[in-house]
């Protein structure tokens, strides 16, 4: 096996071992093992790995020592999208069994049983679905034979990443901050604020990576000729 063949090998055992790991991490401080605990779990892993694949960009800029580390973003971003689509197996298999029109019908235990149309809900998984869908373009285009086809056109495929990040963002922030608060039933993550502590600190290391960018930027900038004084004598 060639070596680069092998290093990509062994980058995506160890991204396998870390979602394995942050899965069962979740687990284990949820104290529970039912459907939804593993169903969250899931969606809490590729969470925190889509934040380790979009932070390494940024931090490169920051601190160029850390550009070796941008290999690991292909393995990461990978990872994410499988944790994801068994986020929505769990869900689909183990709690819908299969009935689509669960994820916009609700039965309210406040209305004595009656279903209702919670269109704020069916808005939160729509959201996921969209993202979902675009973490596998994202994923079906990064790599070289995608470059060479669509040419100029794969930076503006690759650019979806931040509409892709920006969808997970909402859909997470639906379920966490106010799928729970409407329906007190529902018990809510106790991610919560770690969550959203994660997701500042990752749209600070990207205005942070744009600043050292524009600085870099202003430093290879050739300086202007000197001006020579006018009306000066020897």
């Amino acid at each position: 096996m060639p070596t680069s063949h092998f290093h990509r090998t062994l980058r995506h055992v160890i991204a396998a071992g870390l979602a394995g790991g942050l899965v069962l991490l979740f687990l284990i401080l949820r104290g529970a093992y039912g459907v939804h605990a593993l169903n969250r779990s899931f969606a809490d892993a590729a969470f925190i790995l889509l934040v380790m694949t979009m932070a390494l960009g940024p931090l490169a800029k920051i601190a160029p020592s850390l550009r070796p580390c941008l290999t690991w973003r292909h393995e990461f971003g990978v990872w994410t999208v499988l944790m994801a689509f068994a986020h929505l197996y769990v869900i689909l298999d183990g709690w819908v069994r299969w009935d689509l029109t669960l994820f916009y019908l609700v039965p309210l235990e406040r209305t004595h049983g009656e279903v209702v149309i919670d269109r704020s809900f069916l808005l939160g998984n729509v959201m996921g679905f969209v993202a979902l869908l675009y973490g596998v373009i994202l994923l079906a285009t990064s790599n070289r034979w995608a470059l060479k086809r669509l040419g100029r056109s794969w930076r503006y495929v690759q650019a979806g990443s931040r509409v892709y990040v920006l969808l997970v963002v909402l859909h997470s922030a639906y379920f966490l901050l106010w799928h729970y608060a409407v329906y007190p039933e529902a018990k809510s993550s106790v991610f919560t604020l770690p969550f959203l502590l994660l997701t500042v600190l990752l749209y600070a290391l990207v205005v942070l990576g744009f600043l050292a960018t524009v600085h870099k930027n202003r430093r290879s900038l050739p300086s202007p000729p000197a001006k020579a004084d006018e009306g000066r004598t020897t």
